[in-house]
């Protein structure tokens, strides 16, 4: 009988509730290597569709119908050493927290804020843990969501806005 209550009492406890606006670890919000994802404009999703290929060291873009047909977009730089820099600009700390905020070292490069890590939703559907952030002054110029153990699902440049419709 000891062991039935004391086995219900572990239950009962459970783990404990996530600190709200903590995110765990930058490298949870990185897609894995190889990783194959096309975007769509948010304002026309009949439009182009722009693909990102992840590897280690280097996101490609490209714009087009098909990978195999598309013409480079954009080539990242990546670093995820301690945090995530994309093109040397800091998007996520090593432990990303609602209200982090970075300005870049050379003045270069912009600035980046983290307004939440909780729910997104994006055209692919709905991500139970993201960190939505805000950059300005770089290339990525406005509103960026990474997902949990997915990576980039929005993300906006040169004024357009780009959602994940699929990934493999």
């Amino acid at each position: 009988m000891v062991g039935v209550f004391f086995s219900i009492a572990l239950l009962a406890c459970g783990d404990p509730e996530p600190v709200k606006g903590s995110g765990g670890l930058s490298q949870d919000y990185l897609p894995v290597d190889g990783q194959f994802s096309a975007f769509i404009p948010a304002e026309n999703p009949d439009g182009a569709t722009l693909w990102l290929l992840t590897e280690p060291d280097l996101w490609t873009l490209k714009l087009g119908p098909r990978w195999a047909d598309a013409s480079e977009w954009a080539i990242w730089s990546v670093d995820s050493a301690d945090g995530l820099l994309l093109n040397d600009q800091a998007l996520l700390p090593a432990r990303p927290e609602t209200g982090w905020v970075s300005e870049n070292q050379d003045g270069d490069f912009g600035e980046t804020e983290i307004l939440n890590i909780g729910q997104a939703t994006a055209w692919y559907g709905t991500f139970p843990v993201a960190a939505t952030l805000e950059t300005t002054g770089s290339p990525l110029d406005g509103e960026q969501v990474l997902a949990l153990g997915l990576g980039l699902v929005v993300f906006e440049v040169g004024g357009e806005r780009w959602e994940l419709a699929y990934y493999e």
